[in-house]
């Protein structure tokens, strides 16, 4: 800690002059500096450093301006954390702000930075300023030193990190106070990270110079635009995204931000040729439910050729979701620091770390298990087993705590993120006598919608994780007996998806297991760090329950995102570990009972143009933004979302056959009809209608074979003539069709 130099106490001289035009407030210093000095002996406290806040508030970034030219947004920081540790005789304290991670040099202090992401203008070269600050100095904290972080295994260890070498005339530390990532691509948008180090300090005084209220500005004169692409719509997912991770987003409307929606969702599967007919069944509903699907079938160990593939398809525009079929025998997982499919789905601006597609696989061996896990994913998209299990949640916790507080996080989201929601809550804290392995059993086998383990893992299992203390491994999921009661599983630990090994990894038991075991299982595939760790968990939870994100591959991207904009330093080892075992389009299902559409529709769509409307409600209400889609292999393929309850289409089927018709929205059972595509009999001019203006075509079709008729009349209808549908045309057609033509026809 002698690092620092020792000098005179140097307060920042960071009061500038705000834009006359802007009314920011300007909070007081806070509290007496004397009333908020803690002496070493004190425990857990929280630090208020600004009134109207609740104890351990977040930080509150608000965006007054985003234009072309600049972003300015008002940070507050209501308080921190403090918590003091003693090691070999030496009692120091850690500060900790709410969501935020911290400084990164070992030796250094370890102090809290804020993080926010903001979109700039593509080609910019933006700049961050503090152009006010109000400040708060607190005297008589020894702040401890950054050491390496702590990881989920029980024998991981940090890997070495530079020990940074500090300006050693630098009085306070950090030395700046305001800095920008490096851009990066995101998919549709060109963001930037930025880092507010609100809490500094001078060892030399052992004081604390904080920022309690800024004003930052960031200056970007616009060079090309806002978005990466002005032809194509932002989707309805990544709408929702960035509606949450992008502090100026909303803002992005004045700057000709194209409307959510547009074509249909592109969904490829590339799958081992092993696999293509087991498969087939999953690629059908998604293209049935208005994503139009592709399978590809690939044979290579080169995860190049699979990011080729990927990358040819999403330029094409887009795509959203990748499905492999295979493990990594079959579909390889690249290396990317880790074995990794998250490098998969990073493809605009690369080498950042932003999620560009939702990206799944089936680890699978067989058609057995491919068949098993493709029955088990399509029953719980379309027809979950009945009862209340959906919204059941169950949390597990490690028994360990310290810096590891894995039950501190279940906690966080059992308090703050599921209430208000359908949500019920059990846990499995493994530091409370009586909880076990049989507990676990006991509540997936009764249902549960969501198992979420945090703690320590290995390959094949979650590591010790009660007092008995008792292993949860591969076995205990294979025992299971819970049915159709399907959960999604979040392992937030390390190894449980090393699916890379040849023996069953955790995540891919849950797979496996059938009947029961789980639909999706989320996990590491090597050793996580605990702290963004902590995040990613609850960010988790904060997706589904609070901003919108029901899809397992946008659930997982939105954790992802989040910890690499709020712990910058050690987040990326974390997300490039993480995959899905599972369907990345899978939808969660945030209602206790999903309810049944009520759809109307003709019965019968007929050969050549014709208007095709669907209308869609519930208990009688119209719903708006249910998705309509109309599929005929090779001929229709068109997707709708309703206005009031209604969506309209045009279509022109050529041949006969039959139309499906689907209707999905959120928590609504998916709608099915098969609609036969036929010809109106006598209809012969194929005008819609039966008519005198069908005379002179129907003696020619009598007159004729098909092959003459059409040649010179291409668009009438032979077959229409056949009035009696004996499958000939012919003298006994004449009074069918005088029938028909006076209406004394069916």
């Amino acid at each position: 800690m002698r690092r620092l130099t020792t000098g005179i106490f140097a307060a920042l001289s960071l009061l500038m002059v705000a834009d006359a035009a802007l009314q920011v407030p300007v909070l007081s210093p806070g509290p007496n500096a004397e009333q908020l000095a803690r002496s070493p002996d004190d425990a857990l406290q929280w630090v208020s450093l600004v009134d109207g806040f609740h104890e351990g508030a977040s930080p509150v970034i608000t965006i007054l301006e985003s234009t072309a030219n600049r972003t300015l947004m008002h940070m507050v920081i209501p308080g921190f954390w403090v918590e003091s540790s003693t090691a070999d005789g030496l009692t120091c304290q850690k500060l900790t702000i709410p969501d935020e991670s911290f400084t990164a040099e070992l030796g250094a202090p370890q102090l809290p930075i804020i993080h926010a992401l903001v979109a700039v203008p593509f080609g910019a070269d933006p700049s961050a300023t503090v152009r006010s600050a109000s400040e708060t100095i607190l005297t008589g904290y020894y702040v401890c030193p950054c050491t390496p972080p702590a990881f989920d295994h029980p024998a991981a260890h940090a890997e070495p990190l530079p020990d940074a070498a500090l300006d050693q005339d630098l009085t306070l530390y950090p030395g700046q106070v305001v800095s920008l990532s490096p851009p990066g691509v995101w998919r549709d948008l060109n963001v930037v990270r930025v880092d507010l180090a609100a809490v500094r300090y001078d060892q030399a005084t052992q004081s604390l110079v904080i920022i309690n209220d800024a004003l930052v500005e960031i200056e970007h004169p616009n060079s090309a635009g806002m978005l990466q692409d002005a032809r194509r719509a932002i989707s309805p997912q990544f709408d929702a995204l960035y509606q949450s991770q992008v502090l100026n987003y909303a803002s992005l409307d004045s700057l000709n931000r194209r409307a959510a929606g547009g074509s249909a969702s592109q969904y490829l599967i590339i799958t081992h040729p092993n696999f293509a007919a087991a498969i087939q069944p999953l690629a059908d509903w998604h293209k049935r439910a208005g994503m139009d699907t592709e399978i590809l079938e690939i044979t290579t160990t080169n995860p190049q050729v699979i990011k080729n593939a990927i990358v040819e398809r999403y330029n094409q525009g887009g795509l959203e979701y990748v499905l492999l079929v295979g493990d990594p025998g079959y579909i390889p997982l690249a290396t990317w620091s880790y074995a990794s499919d998250y490098w998969y789905a990073c493809i605009t601006g690369a080498p950042d770390l932003y999620a560009d597609i939702a990206l799944g696989r089936l680890s699978v061996t067989n058609n057995t298990q491919l068949e098993r896990q493709v029955a088990k994913t399509l029953a719980y998209m379309t027809n979950p087993a009945e009862g209340s299990w959906l919204t059941q949640t169950l949390l597990v916790a490690h028994m360990a705590g310290g810096e590891f507080q894995y039950r501190a996080c279940k906690e966080y989201i059992r308090t703050t993120l599921i209430p208000g929601t359908p949500f019920t809550v059990s846990t499995a804290y493994g530091d409370t006598s009586g909880v076990n392995n049989a507990l676990v059993t006991s509540r997936i086998n009764a249902g549960q919608g969501i198992v979420n383990y945090r703690g320590h893992g290995m390959g094949t299992l979650w590591w010790q994780w009660n007092i008995v203390p008792e292993d949860w491994t591969t076995a205990n999921v294979h025992a299971l007996n819970n049915g159709g009661y399907t959960p999604i599983v979040f392992n937030v630990a390390c190894q449980t998806h090393r699916i890379q090994d040849a023996a069953e990894s955790l995540g891919e038991a849950w797979l496996n297991k059938y009947p029961g075991g789980a639909v999706a299982s989320l996990g590491a595939t090597d050793d996580g760090i605990t702290y963004p760790n902590q995040n990613y968990d609850k960010q988790l939870y904060r997706a589904f329950c609070q901003e919108s994100n029901h899809r397992l591959g946008w659930i997982s991207n939105s954790a992802a995102t989040y910890i690499l904009v709020h712990d910058p330093t050690y987040a990326p080892w974390n997300v490039k570990m993480y995959l899905w075992l599972g369907d990345p389009a899978l939808e969660v299902w945030t209602t206790k009972t999903p309810a049944a559409l009520d759809v109307t529709h003709p019965a019968t769509a007929l050969i050549g143009s014709s208007e095709f409307a669907v209308s869609v409600s519930a208990d009688g209400v119209p719903l708006d933004d249910a998705l309509v889609c109309l599929w005929k292999e090779g001929e229709v393929y068109q997707t709708q979302s309703t206005t009031g309850g209604l969506a309209t289409f045009g279509i022109a089927p050529a041949t006969p056959g039959t139309l499906a018709v689907t209707v999905t929205k959120h928590n609504y059972l998916p709608y099915t009809a098969d609609v036969t595509v036929g010809l109106l009999l006598a209809d012969v001019n194929g005008d819609g209608s039966v008519n005198v203006f069908d005379i002179d075509p129907f003696v020619l079709a009598l007159t004729m074979g098909e092959a003459e008729f059409l040649s010179q009349h291409a668009t009438w209808h032979y077959w229409a003539a056949d009035c009696n549908q004996d499958g000939a045309i012919n003298v006994f057609d004449i009074d069918p069709f005088v029938a028909l033509l006076t209406g004394g026809g069916e």
